[in-house]
């Protein structure tokens, strides 16, 4: 896919998937932390 053709739409969408990977991490890390202090 052109990465020209909706510059706007790409602005959109990097900030969301930079705060899902930031949340994904964050809840991954708490349960991994979590079971292994079980």
């Amino acid at each position: 896919m052109p990465e020209n053709t909706n510059p706007e739409q790409q602005d959109d969408i990097e900030p969301e998937v930079v705060a899902h990977s930031e949340e994904e991490e964050l809840e991954a890390g708490c349960i991994i932390n979590g079971s292994s202090a079980l």
